[in-house]
Formats: C-alpha cells, sequence, structure tokens
C-alpha cells in the first residue's frame, strides 16, 4: 500500500481556474472588454499596419547599410582603429 503522501487528489479544473492561475496571484482575469478590445484590433488591420511598418524599417535600414558600405569603399568615410574596437567592445557586451 502506499503510504498518505502518496494519496493524490485529482480535480478537473475549469476554463477559469487556468485563466486565473495564468494570471497570477492577484486572481485577476482578463475582462471581456480585454477580449473584444483585442478583437477590434486583428479585425482592423493592427497586425497588418504593424508588419508594414518594421517592413518599412528594414528597408531604410537595408538602404542605410549600403550607402554606408559605399561610403566606406569609397574613401568618403574613414574607419579608425578605435572604431573598429568600440564596435567589438559592443558585439562582446551584448
Amino acid at each position: 500500500m502506499c503510504p498518505s503522501a502518496c494519496n493524490l487528489s485529482v480535480r478537473r479544473t475549469s476554463v477559469t481556474d487556468e485563466i486565473t492561475a495564468v494570471a497570477g496571484a492577484e486572481g485577476k482575469t482578463p475582462s471581456r472588454l480585454d477580449f473584444n478590445n483585442r478583437e477590434d484590433f486583428l479585425k482592423t488591420g493592427g497586425v497588418k499596419r504593424i508588419v508594414a511598418t518594421i517592413d518599412s524599417q528594414i528597408a531604410m535600414l537595408t538602404a542605410y547599410r549600403k550607402s554606408l558600405i559605399h561610403e566606406c569603399v569609397t574613401g568618403q568615410r574613414r574607419i579608425t582603429e578605435a572604431d573598429v574596437s568600440r564596435a567589438q567592445n559592443k558585439r562582446v557586451s551584448t
């Protein structure tokens, strides 16, 4: 026989119990308004706007990178040893 310490009680949890567990010790559950706001955000193209913004930022950074490489190759911009060591230090610290 198993000692009393082995007795485990199994209980069914409801969705509310699971949400409460995820919400933390305060037991705050997301309100219906929160769910509606998220649904409205998704329906109005909020994700598409975010993706478009990120794509435009990537395009801008890519153009800046190409311009910087061109300036360095053509000698319009000089890179010193101090610049190289500063970049290496930043790479190591992150």
